[in-house]
């Protein structure tokens, strides 16, 4: 980089400098920018049209899915069980007559319709239908409901499914719960989950954008206080945003990447520019008042605010890089595009904004609101006053918030780990509806089943004992075999015949399968229990088991990130230490800083819960109260892990400044709060809007991410780099810049 420096720009290294890393950095920064503004312009506008073409076509190279490993145990399961005995059915149709029921001719008519469709569809490989002989079974209870099953071809895991949407489309052409004639049609089951998630995902995303980009330029304007400096956080998104996206379109070409990563692209990506900026032309800003002029004022900006961002960005890529070591490729793409876009968002703001700003000069405060708009100085009195409050009485100050904390932290000693299913759909929506009808007019078809395939062929003799056995665990409900149906450890009388007809082959000469229905709801801890033990039971002749379904889904799943969170705890611990450390030649601010991230983090995960899994915001929200998706928790971890050490480098960045310029602890901590504070505040409320918008979904999960990582941001942002970090430096005194290595850097230099 530096050699293609050298060739572009036409510059060359100073000699009988200091060897000091930074040197080299921010020295060539300013030459770059002060000598070839246009240049760097002009070169970034190139980068952005070829890259930004690549860009265009990301999309429809990412996936859906990735939640569990490709090896874990419930997968190996469902390879078995499509294997052996074919893939189960991912796709219903309930079909409910509109007057009488469902066996009437008329209704039996338009029902006939919708099922000579489903047979000449070649992406369907398997239909169980009530019409026809024997398919007394998938009537429903009051004969109103008939059900229809069928098995889309190559479709395994949850996740959007062009080819179930395109069934569907042939069946209903205006959409979902639409009707016929004479019969009214719900469409559920796996495939359809997965795909009403991923479209309802995406029209939530769009209206949160709709709502937060005219609020967040809104707040932008009264931030600066001029329409010139509000338009540039813009400008530093769309040149960093496109080619994140492109950086998504190649590593997609060679392993898989999540589509979801285009919404982290997004947020993060305008939230890191809206950082930047305000701390760029903040510092621009404060040292033209000063007296200098444009380009004296950027060289002394890229020398300070420049470092600062430098950091910075490298926190919150360590942070997010720490989700590459996770198994699944969702949590892995968020990883891949955090450090993409906060690497971009960087580069942008130490090059391309500088060179924007030489050029703006004193123009940058164009198009001012009203009067006195423009705050020059750089420092808020109001948050002089609260830090200098703060610091005469420190343990008044900080014990309570402390307090506060820990109480809002409390419910996370209840939270339970679940992941997206169709309870995460509105209420009206077609997959959901289906799978409560499916559970209350179905009796025999229950919706919360696992699918269990053994390694041998089991006997009749052999199949009836293991289902009897499993049947009479507590909370199963019924166990479907070659047999028949057993309940309670008795078969069902005639239940071999409804078996035998609602249901493929059940035994071949390879394996066995059984189907265990249960009441618990598939994500609860009863139904892992369940699970648990339907694995503990031995299959008779020395067989062995293997488990597919939701629930053993969500048990790898969770087992998985349980196996991969300490290390990404300790490497996030780790590389944030060291990195504060060299940034702030102290060894105990970068302890203090990750005891107060952890505590923030704690605090903000324990409203999540007693809000979304307790619910008790339903009448604000209008969800249903579940256990929390897992996946999200571990990017809101990391994700506001990552924003709370960027506020952190903010304000320890001026606060040592101070420091090194020769005040004494506690003035330098009112000098750094009284120029950052405004900065930090300003800038967590509109990243929070971004976040809060999300709490405008119709999904309980987005709603999670959303209000949760928006929680924690405005909880950091105020009550901890507001009063804690003030509070804790002025009662440790000297002992911040304590530096046990400090005689050996001195000595290096």
């Amino acid at each position: 980089m530096v050699s293609a420096m050298v060739w572009l720009f036409g510059i060359t290294p100073e000699k009988n400098r200091p060897s000091r890393w930074d040197f080299i950095l921010y020295r060539w920064l300013k030459r770059i920018v002060i000598a070839h503004p246009l240049r760097v312009i002009f070169t970034w506008v190139c980068l952005l049209g070829v890259f930004g073409f690549f860009g265009l076509h990301a999309s429809r190279y990412l996936r859906s899915g990735g939640y569990v490993p490709a090896n874990a145990p419930s997968q190996v399961a469902s390879n078995l069980l499509a294997k052996e005995f074919g893939q189960p059915s991912n796709l219903g149709f309930v079909i409910r007559a509109k007057n009488g029921a469902i066996t009437s001719k008329s209704s039996m008519s338009s029902a006939s319709e919708i099922l000579s469709k489903l047979r000449s569809n070649s992406s369907i490989s398997a239909i169980e239908s009530f019409i026809g002989p024997g398919g007394s079974g998938l009537v429903s209870s009051n004969k109103s409901e008939g059900l229809i099953l069928v098995t889309v071809k190559g479709k395994t895991s949850m996740g959007y499914s062009a080819t179930t949407a395109s069934i569907v489309k042939e069946i209903l052409p205006r959409g979902p719960n639409a009707s016929y004639s004479d019969v009214s049609v719900i469409v559920g089951g796996f495939s359809q989950i997965g795909n009403e998630i991923t479209n309802q995902t995406t029209s939530d995303l769009k209206k949160a954008e709709t709502i937060a980009i005219p609020i967040t330029f809104l707040l932008l304007l009264v931030a600066f206080g001029s329409v010139v400096a509000a338009l540039l956080p813009a400008m530093l998104g769309l040149a960093s945003i496109p080619m994140t996206l492109a950086v998504l379109y190649f590593l997609a070409r060679t392993t898989h990447v999540s589509i979801f990563a285009l919404n982290m692209t997004t947020a993060l990506g305008l939230g890191l520019s809206i950082d930047y900026s305000l701390l760029v032309v903040s510092r621009f800003r404060e040292e033209l008042a000063l007296g200098y002029d444009a380009l004296e004022a950027i060289e002394r900006t890229i020398e300070t605010a420049g470092r600062t961002i430098f950091f910075s960005a490298l926190t919150v890529a360590v942070s997010l890089a720490v989700l590459i070591t996770f198994p699944v490729y969702f949590i892995r793409s968020f990883g891949f595009a955090g450090i993409a876009v906060v690497f971009l968002s960087a580069l942008a703001a130490l090059l391309l904004l500088p060179s924007v700003l030489v050029l703006l000069g004193e123009r940058v405060n164009s198009l001012a609101l009203f009067a006195k708009a423009i705050n020059l100085e750089g420092e808020s009195h109001a948050w002089r006053r609260l830090s200098t409050v703060v610091t005469s009485r420190p343990f008044r100050s900080g014990v309570p918030v402390v307090g506060v904390l820990l109480i809002a932290a409390l419910p996370l000693m209840n939270i339970h780990f679940g992941t997206p299913d169709q309870n995460s759909l509105p209420i009206n929506a077609s997959a959901r509806q289906f799978s409560k009808i499916l559970a209350t007019d179905f009796p025999l078809n229950e919706n919360n089943f696992i699918n269990v395939v053994t390694s041998t062929a089991l006997s009749s003799s052999s199949d009836e004992s293991y289902a009897k056995q499993l049947s009479e665990i507590a909370g199963v409900s019924q166990v479907l075999c070659q047999v028949g149906i057993y309940q309670n450890g008795t078969l069902i009388p005639g239940s071999n015949r409804a078996n035998a007809s609602s249901h493929g082959p059940m035994v071949n000469s390879n394996a066995s399968l059984l189907d265990v229905s249960f009441a618990p709801n598939d994500l609860s801890p009863q139904a892992q229990s369940i699970v648990h033990k339907v694995q503990a039971t031995l299959v008779p002749g020395g067989g062995r088991s293997y488990i597919s379904g939701f629930t053993a889904t969500l048990i790898d799943q969770n087992s998985s990130i349980a196996r991969s969170l300490p290390l990404a705890i300790a490497l996030i611990s780790l590389g944030t230490f060291i990195l504060l450390f060299l940034f702030t030649r102290s060894f105990v601010l970068p302890l203090k800083a990750l005891v107060l991230d952890g505590l923030s983090i704690a605090a903000s995960f324990g409203f999540v819960v007693w809000v979304f899994q307790e619910g008790h915001a339903l009448r604000f929200l209008g969800f249903t109260p579940q256990p929390l998706p897992t996946q999200l928790l571990v990017l809101m971890f990391c994700l506001s892990f990552g924003l709370s050490i960027d506020y952190e480098v903010f304000l320890l960045s001026r606060i040592k400044e101070g420091h090194d310029q020769g005040l004494d602890t506690i003035s330098a901590v009112i000098n750094g709060m009284s120029h950052t504070g405004g900065i930090i505040t300003t800038a967590a409320l509109i990243l929070s809007v971004t976040f809060f918008s999300f709490g405008s979904s119709s999904l309980s999960f987005l709603q999670v991410f959303g209000v949760g990582t928006g929680v924690a941001v405005v909880l950091d942002a105020t009550l901890v780099r507001g009063i804690l970090v003030p509070a804790i430096i002025r009662v440790m005194g000297d002992a911040n810049w304590w530096n046990p290595t400090a005689k050996f850097t001195d000595r290096s230099r």
